[in-house]
């Protein structure tokens, strides 16, 4: 999440994918991970004046799920962001 109180209004929310929702796979831009990557590290780094929160989305294959489960949330760590290539490494 960006580094404002709680009771601030977000101004960006991106969406992305969780690191193992999917293979990594080459793109005419670089590996599909790295751009995703790249990009939570973009806002990051570029914009520190926006509040921001990064919503990573996984895989679930269970199509029949109890409504009104709760979300499961955990604050980013810097080093969970990897640079384009780095998963090559």
């Amino acid at each position: 999440t960006g580094r404002v109180p709680t009771n601030d209004p977000v101004n960006v929310v991106l969406v992305s994918t969780a690191p193992d929702a999917y293979d990594d796979f080459e793109t005419p831009f670089g590996s599909f991970r790295g751009i995703k990557r790249q990009g939570e590290q973009m806002l990051q780094s570029d914009f520190p004046s926006l509040s921001h929160t990064i919503l990573q989305l996984s895989r679930f294959e269970d199509n029949f799920v109890e409504e009104g489960l709760d979300v499961s949330t955990e604050p980013s760590r810097a080093n969970d962001v990897e640079a384009p290539g780095d998963a090559d490494k």
